[in-house]
């Protein structure tokens, strides 16, 4: 999908052994921003 948008990935994707993904672009104003699939807040350890 964000290959189709011309949107460049600059780190990713990566893998966690939680099974999450993570893959980073860059805005046009040089911000990093972070995508995260498969995250579920609600088995987290951080409750």
């Amino acid at each position: 999908m964000l290959k189709e948008k011309n949107i460049e990935i600059i780190k990713g994707p990566v893998k966690v052994p939680s099974g999450a993904r993570f893959v980073f672009i860059e805005d046009p104003n040089g911000v990093e921003i972070e995508f995260i699939e498969g995250f579920n807040i609600h088995q987290s350890k951080f409750e």
